[in-house]
């Protein structure tokens, strides 16, 4: 005959305490039902706190990994910006025009890429504390994707097309370009020689397709990259990314009713925007 009682933390079962008897059928007491009890409320106490203090611990190691992974990203373009700057302050007439111009780009670039990480640390902030929000409207995906083109430096974006007529989803205009602009930076950073921008729609559906001919990101890895503080490669020299775009460009297309999701096909890394259709303006 057996005898077991439930062991819980907070309100979640995870095992039992009992007592077995192999060789008669015996009724148990209230005596052995109160020890069991008792038994069980301290091993599920026990257990609530370990696994308290685990998440503690972990949360500790999260910010200290958040804090070091911050300083190395900032630092990185702080010290190119510096470095530019001092150069253009003690060269006086020693450079020409043209070296001017392309370390004064230089130091564009690198401040480009402080106020993307800034970006989207305010963003990661704002939905922390529950402050994210986004308007719902009618928009046309072409002509966000063409704003965001119109951002990039044409030297950035010379290897990247746009193809697609003018479609309408539901959705945010900020967020819409801020994802399409998360995708063609992955794309720039760690893709291939060539990206492909496709504006598509289906019967309840408009997406943004962003497409490169770079290396697959691992099978195991294809849902961790939509989590924060995760990259689609660790590149060896990559800076301006702290790892958290694709999250913040899930937990956007999410709010305004879509998603986003990563595949590897014929050859290509493709970034899918998708998003509630909208039948457009009427003519």
């Amino acid at each position: 005959s057996e005898l077991n009682i439930p062991i819980f933390t907070g309100d979640e079962w995870v095992g039992l305490i009992g007592f077995a008897d192999s060789q008669v059928v015996r009724d148990w007491t209230d005596e052995d039902m109160s020890l069991l009890t008792t038994a069980a409320t301290m091993i599920g106490a026990f257990w609530e706190s370990e696994l308290a203090r685990e998440s503690l611990e972990e949360l500790v190691r999260s910010k200290d990994e958040f804090l070091a992974t911050v300083s190395h990203e900032l630092r990185t373009p702080l010290t190119a910006v510096v470095g530019f700057g001092e150069i253009l302050r003690d060269a006086g007439d020693n450079f020409s025009q043209e070296e001017h111009a392309e370390f004064l780009e230089r130091v564009v670039q690198q401040g480009t890429d402080l106020t993307n990480i800034v970006n989207d640390l305010l963003v990661a902030a704002k939905a922390d504390i529950g402050k994210l929000h986004v308007a719902v409207v009618p928009i046309n995906l072409r002509a966000q994707a063409s704003q965001v083109f119109e951002a990039f430096d044409d030297d950035q974006v010379a290897n990247v097309d746009l193809e697609g007529e003018a479609v309408y989803a539901i959705g945010d205009p900020d967020r819409v370009r801020q994802i399409i602009r998360n995708f063609i930076s992955n794309a720039l950073r760690y893709g291939g020689d060539t990206i492909l921008v496709t504006i598509q729609s289906e019967e309840e559906t408009a997406k943004v397709i962003v497409c490169d001919n770079g290396d697959p990101i691992p099978e195991d890895d294809r849902e961790r990259i939509f989590e924060p503080y995760q990259r689609a490669h660790n590149a060896v020299g990559v800076t301006g990314s702290l790892g958290l775009g694709l999250a913040i460009s899930r937990q956007l297309a999410q709010m305004m009713g879509g998603d986003v999701a990563y595949r590897y096909e014929g050859g290509e890394s493709i970034f899918e925007l998708a998003l509630p259709r909208e039948a457009g303006p009427k003519s």
